[in-house]
């Protein structure tokens, strides 16, 4: 990952209102997407909107909305709870 072109396509896809969905490039387990999100948010993608993309936004768009992307009843979810931001 690395900053270019991407994140400032993300954002204007998400001005456009298009569905949005950021992932890690498919590195389980490694920082790859805090790093992409942290990179969205630097060309100006807003919190809420990175975060979607990367929660209930790639769930959508992968077809899977139904069971994961949520913390909701009926939904999958490995959850960790942290202090700070």
């Amino acid at each position: 990952l690395r900053a270019g072109p991407l994140p400032a396509l993300a954002r204007r896809l998400a001005a456009a209102r298009t569905p949005l969905a950021v992932g890690s490039g498919g590195v389980a387990g490694a920082p790859g997407l805090p790093f992409a999100a942290g990179l969205h948010g630097q060309q100006g993608l807003d919190r809420a909107t990175t975060e979607a993309a990367i929660t209930a936004g790639a769930a959508e768009l992968l077809g899977l909305g139904g069971r994961l992307g949520r913390v909701a009843v009926g939904h999958d979810a490995d959850l960790v709870v942290v202090e700070d931001d």
